[in-house]
């Protein structure tokens, strides 16, 4: 019996200094002291998207409260190790951090936060020629960390950017005239940074049928032959079929070679497939002079047709009507041929 009476002792015992620990730590939690080193660690995504994560930290505590700083009402209640993501425009904040400790307690920081976007990066901008249109161009862009553009053409110095997102369709712009023009285009971040590049292009404005000698802005080049003066001239006979205010004469002065003329290089195709005739408005001092029109492959000058044909007038215009149905269409590009539009053709005899 005692030995049953000692171990009942020992237990009774063992359970009042348990109970003695249990007062003493719940004591030490009442008088936890408030949190301490308020801190946050800050993960700004690279991506210009403005995405940061915050990780605040601390002393003492057993929450946090999260104020963003950037004029949102919102605010996040977290646990301890864990994180929050908020989206901010590029700029500077203090973001308040308000840690709780078990008794209730709070304890706060202000922590600067800078989110700045990196610069767009591998900016591209691609620009061709409108088709039929030697004018005009059109222009996209793409590019990397951007969230638009903004583009200028070069030919208007008070012209106001263009603004156009990638995927955008294609911007067309329109030249007045021909010449070379910088093309400037700006990619935005969605903040300060931005990246600039530039592009070249020339306007040409390139001699195509029907020839007219009217426009003041294209180089009518004449490549004269066998003693032959061709030039551009006001129209010395504005009547009849030929209003035009500008031509191109030909003059044939004692001692050229029969065989002399005119070429110029067009710079579009011919296409004979179908329409294949080509017409002149041609003035001659004399009947029966006769005019020849030859068309040839500039890469290959064994290419070729020419056809004759009389003036029917003196002292007038015509039109002479060159037919060249028997040309192979697909064998005459690009061609080379001689001034084919309002021409004077004079010979001095």
């Amino acid at each position: 019996m005692k030995k049953i009476k000692i171990i009942c002792s020992f237990l009774f015992v063992t359970l009042l200094m348990a109970c003695s620990g249990d007062d003493s730590s719940l004591d030490s939690v009442t008088n936890a002291p408030a949190p301490a080193n308020i801190s946050a660690l800050f993960t700004i995504t690279q991506d210009n998207s403005g995405q940061v994560t915050i990780a605040p930290r601390g002393e003492g505590l057993v929450k946090y409260d999260v104020f963003f700083g950037d004029g949102t009402t919102d605010s996040a209640e977290i646990g301890v190790g864990q994180t929050v993501d908020h989206v901010y425009a590029e700029g500077q904040y203090n973001v308040r951090i308000v840690g709780t400790g078990i008794t209730g307690l709070t304890t706060e920081a202000l922590i600067p936060l800078t989110v700045s976007f990196r610069a767009p990066e591998n900016v591209q901008a691609t620009i061709t020629p409108v088709t039929g249109d030697s004018f005009s161009i059109n222009l996209t862009a793409s590019a990397d960390f951007e969230t638009f553009f903004e583009v200028t053409f070069g030919d208007d110095p008070s012209q106001l950017p263009i603004q156009f997102m990638e995927g955008d369709p294609a911007i067309v712009h329109t030249y007045a005239n021909t010449g070379t023009y910088t093309v400037t285009i700006v990619a935005y971040s969605g903040g300060a940074a931005t990246t600039t590049i530039t592009e070249i292009v020339t306007i040409s404005n390139p001699i195509l049928l029907p020839i007219t000698f009217e426009n003041s802005s294209l180089n009518y080049s004449f490549v004269d032959f066998g003693n032959v003066s061709t030039s551009l001239v006001n129209n010395p006979s504005i009547s009849g079929i030929n209003l035009s205010s500008k031509v191109g004469r030909t003059i044939k002065n004692n001692g050229a070679d029969t065989w002399g003329g005119s070429t110029m290089v067009i710079d579009g195709n011919i296409d004979f497939s179908t329409l294949t005739k080509i017409r002149v408005k041609v003035w001659s001092p004399q009947v029966g002079a006769i005019v020849k029109l030859k068309i040839e492959n500039l890469n290959d000058g064994n290419i070729n047709k020419e056809v004759d044909l009389p003036t029917t007038v003196a002292n007038t215009w015509e039109y002479l009507t060159f037919d060249f149905a028997c040309v192979n269409a697909g064998s005459m590009f690009p061609p080379k041929v001689p001034p084919i539009a309002q021409f004077i053709i004079k010979k001095k005899l």
